[in-house]
């Protein structure tokens, strides 16, 4: 997995590894690398702000990191094979996603899990 800022100064990538890497665009110095997952991680995204970051893993989990420090600020369990993960223009919410389902996840309101929606329209709570 592999996400750019949309300021284009850093670059993300996810990889088998178990790691999340924070990459300066421009020089390509590696400025973090995040562990805390237990399986691959296939999903990524920067925040328009760059405040923050989004790591989704094979286990089962989506990870948000603070850019800056570089700890893990919340860990979000139970939710489908994250194969892509995305902020919202606002950074209010993420989305997870798998082939199976989708996921927002609202920010402002506590990290609220929004129904599940299934590929095939079924919505489950």
């Amino acid at each position: 997995a592999c996400a750019i800022s949309h300021d284009n100064n850093f670059l993300l990538s996810g990889s088998d590894d178990k790691t999340l890497k924070v990459w300066d665009f421009k020089s390509g110095n590696c400025i973090h690398t995040l562990s805390g997952h237990s399986g691959g991680v296939y999903a990524c995204a920067i925040s328009h702000d760059n405040n923050f970051l989004l790591s989704g893993s094979d286990d089962n989990t989506l990870k948000v990191w603070d850019f800056k420090s570089g700890n893990c600020i919340m860990t979000m369990t139970n939710l489908p094979h994250n194969e892509t993960a995305a902020w919202d223009g606002k950074a209010q919410k993420l989305l997870s996603a798998s082939k199976e389902a989708w996921r927002w996840i609202g920010l402002s309101s506590g990290m609220r899990r929004l129904p599940i929606e299934l590929l095939t329209g079924e919505v489950v709570n």
